[in-house]
């Protein structure tokens, strides 16, 4: 890891840390995995339109240029 881009990865530690286990796993399936949000509704038994609403209402990170 890059030393300029320590501030940012603990910037991303602390969004996901705000979020719940299941919101977090959303995330990791979304984002890192590549799965649809179709795809992890169906493998945890909900609907698509709660995962889609959780991803509009989760931390961002802030961008490097922000800075």
């Amino acid at each position: 890891m890059r030393p300029s881009s320590v501030p940012a990865q603990i910037d991303l530690e602390r969004a996901l840390e705000r979020l719940s286990e299941t919101s977090r796993a959303v995330v990791w399936l979304h984002d890192v995995e590549g799965y649809t949000h179709e795809e992890i509704a169906e493998q945890m038994g909900k609907t698509v339109e709660l995962f889609q609403v959780a991803a509009g209402a989760r931390p961002r990170a802030p961008a490097a240029d922000a800075r």
